[in-house]
Parts: C-alpha cells; structure tokens; sequence
C-alpha cells in the first residue's frame, strides 16, 4: 500500500518536477551548444555527449519503467490476495467440518442417554 501511494505520489508530483529539472538542463545545455558553435570552441567533448543521451534517454524512459514495475506491483498483490482467499476458504472449510463434528458429538456423546 505505502509503494502503491509513493507510485500514486510521484505520478502527481515527481514526473512533472523531474521533467522540468530536464527541461531547465536542456536549456542550459541548449545554451552551450549555441556558445561552442558561435565562438567555434570545443567545450563538448564525446564523453560529455554520451552523458547527455543517457541522462535525455532515462528521464524519458522513467514513466515506462514506472508503468512497468506498477504493472508488476499489480500482478504480485493480485496473488498475493488470491493466496489469501484460498487460505481463508480452506480455513471456512475446516471450521464447518469442526462444527459438523461438534453437532456429531452433541447427538451422540451424551453418557446419559446410552
């Protein structure tokens, strides 16, 4: 339940702000590229462009993968509770056979009436 709420919070909350921190950088970064290509300087380098795609590519893979693990939340509860209710009707099942010994016992385990 608390993970299901977290899940629940950061779709309300936490997408939007982490895209907009995105978009800020992507401004900055915006802002580099039209320095490097004005003053025809190399500030970039290849290591610096693979940090930016993988940064660009996680934030907008993060709500598939939020998608995913929901989805397997989801599917993990519902056995979980299917579990439960199998446990619970074996329970019932056990309490009715008690009671049916019971009622058994009360017809015939009266010493009176033998």
């Amino acid at each position: 339940v608390d993970l299901e709420a977290h899940v629940e919070d950061f779709r309300a909350k936490g997408l939007s702000e982490l895209l907009a921190e995105f978009g800020s950088i992507q401004e900055w970064l915006d802002f580099l590229f039209e320095c490097e290509e004005r003053l025809s300087l190399a500030l970039l380098q290849q290591r610096h462009y693979q940090a930016i795609y993988e940064s660009a590519w996680w934030v907008h893979s993060i709500n598939t993968t939020v998608s995913e693990r929901e989805s397997n939340l989801r599917r993990e509860r519902e056995a979980l509770e299917s579990k439960f209710k199998e446990q619970r009707n074996k329970f019932l099942e056990d309490l009715e056979g008690f009671n049916d010994l019971v009622e058994q016992f009360k017809d015939c385990g009266n010493l009176r009436q033998v």
